[in-house]
C-alpha cells in the first residue's frame, strides 16, 4: 500500500494505492490559483489514476479545501470514479432530533448573500450530491458512518467516524430555533422539512438499488422545492433581513456551522500486521476525543484540520509518520508543536508557519517548488521507505523504485 501526499497548499490531497486499485481521499485547496489546482489534479490522473482498474473517492466533509479539485474533475471528466464516499450528512442531533447540518444548510444557502463563507458551504452541503453523482460512472454514491467498511484492492479499511447522533454547538441549534420562530406562519417551513425528507430518501436509494430515473425524479423535485423557497412571494426581504440579524447576533455563525461541518468528517483507519493507517480529516478537538481508536500507535496518521494548533488532541493516536497538508493561513494559525513527538514528518508547509524545534527529516519538507508531491510506501513494513518525485513538474519518467 502506498499514500500520496500532494502539495496543495492549505488543503487536502491524499491518493492512497493497493494494486491495481486507488482512493482519492479529499482533492482540495483553497490557497492555490485554480489553474494551478487543476495541472496537480491532471498530474495525478494521469501518473496514477489512469492506470488504476478500479477508481473511488472519498470526500472526508464539505469544506471547499477538500472538494474544489473535484469540481475542477467533475467538470473536464465526469463519471470518473467506480464509487464516491461521503460522510453521513442526515446527522442528527441528540438532544433535539433535528438534522442540524441540513437544517443550517438550507437557511444560509436561500437567506445569506452569496459572497458570505457561510453560504458557499452552505451550497457545497446542499449540492453535495449532485456533485457525487457527477463524479460517480455507475451512480454507486455510500454515505458513510461509524462501523462501516471498504475496501481498497484487498485491503479493508473500517469507519470510525462520523456517528448517525451527535451533540451539535448548543448556540448553533438555539440560532436555527429562533430562525424558524421569524418564519413561523410561512410556507418556507413546510419547504425545508420537504427538502429535507427528500434528502434523505435520495440518499437512501444511493445505498439501494433504486434506477438512476427514479434518483433523478427525487432531484428534480429537490430542486423545484429550493426554487419555490427563493421565490420573494414567500421569502420576502423582510424575513430576509430579518434571520440574517439573527444569525449575526452573539457567537461567529460561520464558525459554528464550519465547526459542525468538520465534526462530520469521515475518519477511518486500516490496520495490518505492521502498516496500520489513520486518516482523520477535519476532524473537531473535541469530537476526536469521542472515536474509539482501535491503536495506541499507527504506522501513519494523518494530522486533523491541516495540523492547526487548535485542532490537537491528546487523544489523537500517535503514528510513526503524522500526514500535514498545511500553509499559512490567516484564520487558523501555525501548526502544532506536538507533533515533534511523531518519528517522522510529511508536511508540505514551510517553517515559517510552525515553532517545530526539531524540522522535519531530510527530504520529507515539500517546500522546494521542483517536488510536487511525497510518498509514503507501507509495503514493506517497518523498512518504510519515502520519495520525493518531481515527475510531472519536469516530465520525466524517474522509474518506480524508491529512495532508501
Amino acid at each position: 500500500m502506498r499514500i500520496r501526499t500532494y502539495n496543495v497548499g492549505f488543503g487536502d490531497f491524499f491518493i492512497i494505492t493497493k494494486g491495481s486499485d486507488s482512493l482519492v481521499c479529499d482533492c482540495g485547496s483553497v490557497s492555490k490559483p485554480a489553474i494551478e489546482m487543476e495541472k496537480i489534479v491532471s498530474g495525478a490522473k494521469k501518473s496514477i489514476l489512469d492506470s488504476s482498474l478500479v477508481k473511488k473517492a472519498l470526500i472526508t466533509h464539505f469544506h471547499s479545501d477538500h472538494i474544489s479539485g473535484f469540481k475542477q474533475l467533475s467538470k473536464k471528466h465526469s463519471k470518473y470514479f467506480d464509487e464516491v464516499y461521503i460522510p453521513y450528512l442526515t446527522t442528527t442531533d441528540r438532544k433535539t432530533g433535528r438534522k442540524v447540518l441540513l437544517e443550517a444548510a438550507f437557511f444560509m444557502y436561500l437567506v445569506l448573500d452569496k459572497k458570505t463563507l457561510s453560504h458557499v458551504l452552505a451550497k457545497n452541503i446542499i449540492k453535495s450530491i449532485e456533485l457525487c453523482l457527477s463524479l460517480s460512472s455507475s451512480n454507486k454514491v455510500r454515505l458513510l458512518s461509524e462501523g462501516d467498511s471498504f475496501n481498497i484492492g484487498s485491503r479493508k479499511f473500517k469507519v470510525l467516524w462520523p456517528r448517525k447522533v451527535i451533540d451539535f454547538p448548543s448556540v448553533l441549534v438555539s440560532k436555527l430555533e429562533e430562525v424558524e420562530k421569524a418564519f413561523r406562519g410561512s410556507e418556507f417551513l413546510a419547504l425545508k422539512d420537504n427538502f429535507i425528507s427528500l434528502f434523505a430518501e435520495l440518499t437512501s436509494d444511493l445505498s439501494g438499488n433504486a434506477t438512476r430515473a427514479h434518483m433523478e425524479t427525487i432531484y428534480d423535485k429537490m430542486t423545484k422545492v429550493l426554487e419555490k423557497a427563493s421565490d420573494t412571494e414567500i421569502l420576502t426581504r423582510k424575513l430576509i433581513n430579518d434571520v440574517r440579524s439573527i444569525l449575526s447576533k452573539g457567537r461567529n455563525t460561520y464558525t459554528l456551522f464550519s465547526r459542525s461541518n468538520n465534526s462530520t468528517s469521515i475518519v477511518f483507519e486500516s490496520i495490518g500486521c505492521i502498516d496500520s493507517v489513520l486518516m482523520t480529516g477535519d476532524i473537531e478537538k473535541d469530537t476526536t476525543d469521542l472515536i474509539k481508536f482501535s491503536l495506541p500507535k499507527y504506522w501513519v496518521v494523518k494530522a486533523p484540520h491541516h495540523g492547526t494548533e487548535n485542532h490537537y488532541s491528546l487523544n489523537l493516536p500517535l503514528g510513526h509518520n503524522i500526514l500535514i497538508s498545511s500553509e499559512k493561513h490567516k484564520k487558523y494559525g501555525k501548526i502544532s508543536t506536538a507533533y515533534q513527538k511523531y518519528t517522522q514528518k510529511v508536511c508540505t508547509c514551510d517553517n515559517k508557519n510552525c515553532d517545530c524545534a526539531v524540522p522535519c527529516m531530510l527530504g520529507t519538507c515539500l517546500t522546494n517548488p521542483s517536488f510536487g508531491h511525497c510518498d509514503l510506501s507501507l509495503e514493506f513494513g517497518i523498512k518504510n521507505k519515502l520519495k520525493l518525485d518531481a515527475r510531472e513538474l519536469i516530465g520525466v519518467d524517474m522509474g518506480s523504485g524508491l529512495y532508501s
